[in-house]
């Protein structure tokens, strides 16, 4: 490999992204995958709560954590502003804890603050059910 030696802000700025090999170990990468199913979860119940049964669908919406994308698509947050986004249960979910840790300690950031010299980080996860038009 023609890049193999060189940094990780040569090789971000050669290829346009860099890849970490087990960067975030399984158990953490199951934890944050728990945390966003159990806040798709609350969301979905939420919205069935207040009439919209079909999340996605061809009603056009915005809150503050939620952004309509398309039928059966959106864009949910989770953590911004240095904060866990959501109803207090969501923010009290001790897996939070995991996705701080891991966007404080990854193995990426001196990558990130050579580059920017700042790191700041938000959290978020497109969700799409079957049916989903195509983007």
């Amino acid at each position: 490999d023609e890049l193999s030696g060189v940094t990780g802000c040569e090789r971000l700025t050669a290829e346009g992204m860099l890849v970490i090999p087990e960067a975030v170990s399984a158990s953490d990468a199951d934890c944050l995958r728990q945390l966003v199913l159990a806040r798709i979860a609350e969301v979905e119940e939420a919205m069935a709560e207040q009439g919209q049964h079909r999340l996605g669908g061809s009603t056009h919406y915005k809150y503050a954590e939620l952004v309509h994308r398309g039928d059966q698509r959106w864009d949910m947050s989770i953590h911004r502003n240095g904060e866990a986004v959501g109803s207090e249960t969501a923010k009290s979910d001790p897996r939070v804890h995991v996705l701080e840790r891991i966007a404080r300690e990854g193995p990426w950031l001196a990558t990130i603050e050579a580059m920017l010299h700042e790191h700041r980080w938000e959290a978020g996860a497109v969700v799409s059910r079957p049916g989903a038009v195509g983007q």
